[in-house]
Formats: C-alpha cells, structure tokens, sequence
C-alpha cells in the first residue's frame, strides 16, 4: 500500500477540516496516509514511513521560518518532498512577488524594506508607491495577517496636516516596532478588495477551481477565520491569463499545487497579490471534484516514483 504523509502543526494534529477531504479522497484510492506534525521526529518522514511527503498545514512556521527551512532541507535530503524545496525556500518570503514582477507578471505595487535597527519613515516609503486612500504594511515573511496594520490617509482635499502627521505617526511606530525584527513590506490599499480576494487554485500547473474571499463588513482582511465570506467563483479569462502566467514563472506542472491570489488594482485591471506554493488552503469544500483532482494527482507521482 503506498504511503503519503500529509505534513501539519501540532495545532492540527488531525488536519484543518478542508484537507480532510484530501485524506478521504486518497484513502479511498488505497493510499495509507499519516499526519505528521513538522516540528515532530524526522523518522515520520523517512522512506520507511512515507512514500511522498506533501506539506499541508504547517500554518505555524511563519515565526520559524529558519527552522521550518531546516526540516524542509532535511525531508528533502531522504525523501521527495512536495512542493519542492527550492519552491518552498523562494516562496515562504513575500519578497518573491518583486521576482514574480520582474518576469512580467503584473504585481500590487509593493516597496520592500529590510529588517533594520533604522526602519525609514513611510512618509519616504509611501512616496515610491502609487497615491492611495490607504496603506497596508505587513511582514514579508507572514501568514494570517500577523502584524499587518492598514494605515488611512486624511481625504485629498483635506489642509488638515495633523490628520496626516497622525497617519505617519501610526504608521512610524509600528515600522519602529516591526522592523527590527523582521523585514515588511507596504502596500497601496485597493478598494476593490471590498468586491473580493480571487483565489485561483491549480493542480499540476493546470487550473482547478476558483473562490472569491469577500472580506467582513468594515474589514480588509479576506482570510474566513476574520468573518470572510467565501464563495465558488468562475474567475474572467484576464484574471485567468494572469494567474497562468504566475504559475508559469514559479514552476508550472512541476508544481503539486499553487493558489495565486488575484486583487483588481485602481485601473481595474487584475494584479497578483500572493502566489501560495508552501501550504495554502485549497478551498476544496468549493469544488465537488476538487479533493479528487488533487488526490489523483498524488497518486501519478507515487506510481511515477514505483
């Protein structure tokens, strides 16, 4: 029988209840599935215990970055790990949207700044970056909107300049707070985001299914656990070109998986604001066949593998 571990945290010891269905998917095709936490014993993840090792819901490694890279050089060294490990090292840092730009893949403007015991002011950051209502500043390496502040302008026509040394104040204490910690990234706000959060999701470089996160009332944050309301979506064939050529210029089919995250920017024309390829939710509740795309897909590696 082959043997496929599904990778979580010890939060999720039986696995978030989307990935469920994953497990039942492919233990319907014959396939012994364990659920390993990372952080857990190495021998979990050997080729005595598991065929092919497939992260899932290791949602806590954002504040361990370093050591999740540590157990993904490790399982990759003495088993084949899927995403791959040169995928995962590019893609647990946001700073992989200024490559995904730089191969003409169409981005929200971003400007990034280094961990610093000097952090800039965002008066001089958000200069570099397209006027906006707002600004969202966030770490470059984060899940779940940790630390991520939005910060609100005063209106255009607005003479009122303590309203705008209020914003920068904001804004300056927590890149005061943050960025010596850690690196961060800023944002313009997009409005749009009221409408929706497009997540694409693909299996083996090929389109799969869709959703659209449409963030809580007075909220911008399009993840379920702040109160989004997540729909099936059928997403235009310019949000689906985009999303293709991200998937492209991040590894196409030899991706098990990847979920590129699509905003509409203030032209209206869609941009890319993440590429998930470590261990985003799939949102296959919202796709009947979706469980089973992916189960599939697992399965040809295995037999590839054999």
């Amino acid at each position: 029988m082959p043997r496929v571990a599904l990778v979580t945290c010890h939060e999720l010891p039986d696995l978030d209840p989307d990935d469920r269905l994953l497990r039942r998917a492919l233990e319907t095709r014959g396939v012994e599935v364990s659920v390993p936490s990372w952080d857990g014993p190495r021998s979990a993840f050997a080729r005595d215990a598991a065929d092919l090792v497939v992260i899932r819901n290791t949602w806590d490694y954002t504040t361990r970055r370093e050591e999740f890279l540590a157990f993904v050089d490790d399982v990759s060294a003495i088993n084949h790990l899927l995403n791959p490990a040169s995928v995962i090292r590019d893609n647990t840092d946001k700073r992989y949207l200024q490559r995904l730009h730089d191969r003409g893949v169409t981005t929200v403007p971003t400007v990034f700044v280094p961990q610093s015991p000097s952090p800039p002011t965002f008066a001089s950051l958000r200069a570099q970056l397209p006027a906006a209502s707002a600004y969202v500043i966030k770490p470059t390496v984060g899940a779940g909107s940790r630390d991520t502040i939005k910060i609100s302008m005063p209106d255009a026509g607005d003479d009122d300049h303590g309203a705008n040394a209020s914003a920068d104040d904001a804004a300056d204490a927590f890149l005061a707070r943050v960025v010596p910690k850690e690196a961060v990234m800023l944002q313009p706000f997009l409005p749009s985001i009221a409408q929706g959060e497009l997540s694409l999701i693909y299996v083996d470089g090929v389109f799969s299914h869709a959703v659209n996160k449409i963030p809580a009332a007075a909220d911008f944050r399009s993840q379920p656990e702040f109160g989004s309301t997540v729909l099936a979506a059928q997403p235009d064939g310019a949000v689906v070109a985009l999303a293709e050529r991200a998937v492209d210029a991040v590894g196409g089919r030899a991706l098990l998986f990847a979920r590129i995250d699509v905003v509409f920017g203030a032209d209206g024309a869609p941009c890319v604001i993440e590429a998930e390829l470590t261990e985003p939710s799939l949102y296959l509740a919202y796709d009947d066949g979706a469980a089973d795309r992916v189960a599939c897909a697992i399965v040809a590696r295995l037999r590839a593998k054999a």
